[in-house]
């Protein structure tokens, strides 16, 4: 016999018991909920939630500026999913594809993850100076904006880099990419377009406080390359 659990009702919890012989299925909801441990674990800058989570217990999460990803898939979670207090606007939070109708109301970059395949069912909106990783690979479907936005100081040169193709530069921006390195010397060339993980230059000419938004038509965000740690040999 093989036991397993799911929640129906985000509080009772129905046992299927499957005869491996006979291959007949017997379902009982017992006479009281049965309570699983919820957890949490933390990898570097994700947040894995694990068991029992109820919409009062995941309201009540309090969710660092540092967290780049929070990984929902391992949870059992109630029927519907509450507004989450989410301190990092460049969150990533990835979510099982049977809560996928339940997401209408949120508004942060939603992940829904199915059989190994991450689709964003939100639109990606970076902002500047926020905390932003990616560990998994997600595609990202024709009507989904892929934008990064940064309020622009004086005149002055500045650097970016993207975790997503670039296709368009904004109208007053003059894009360079490194060509060559010679000791302390630095070669640029001008550009129109960048690939994702791409270090680049640019010079802004419009007005101090403007902000200018990056667009992108990328189809796929691929995980961000592997950074060493400090001292790593």
């Amino acid at each position: 016999y093989a036991l397993s659990y799911r929640k129906d009702d985000g509080s009772a919890i129905q046992w299927r018991n499957t005869d491996s012989i006979d291959g007949l299925i017997y379902d009982y909801v017992p006479t009281r909920p049965i309570e699983i441990e919820a957890k949490f674990f933390i990898c570097k800058d994700m947040m894995i939630l694990e068991g029992g989570w109820s919409r009062s217990m995941l309201q009540s999460m309090v969710l660092a500026d540092s967290l780049t990803e929070l990984d929902l898939t391992k949870a059992v979670l109630p029927a519907n999913l509450p507004e989450l207090n989410i301190g990092n606007p460049n969150l990533l939070v990835y979510v099982p594809v049977e809560k996928r109708e339940k997401l209408s109301l949120w508004r942060h970059n939603i992940v829904v993850c199915d059989e190994g395949k991450q689709t964003l069912v939100s639109n990606l909106n970076l902002q500047d100076k926020e905390a932003f990783n990616i560990t998994k690979d997600i595609s990202i479907p024709e009507d989904r904006a892929l934008t990064y936005s940064r309020i622009m100081p004086d005149n002055y040169w500045q650097s970016l880099y993207l975790p997503f193709e670039l296709e368009d530069v904004p109208s007053g921006i003059s894009l360079y990419v490194i060509e060559k390195i010679d000791n302390d010397n630095i070669l640029v060339k001008p550009t129109q377009r960048l690939a994702a993980y791409t270090p680049a230059l640019f010079n802004w000419s419009g007005t101090q406080g403007q902000t200018v938004t990056f667009k992108s038509k990328a189809t796929e965000i691929h995980a961000g390359p592997v950074m060493p740690e400090q001292d790593f040999i």
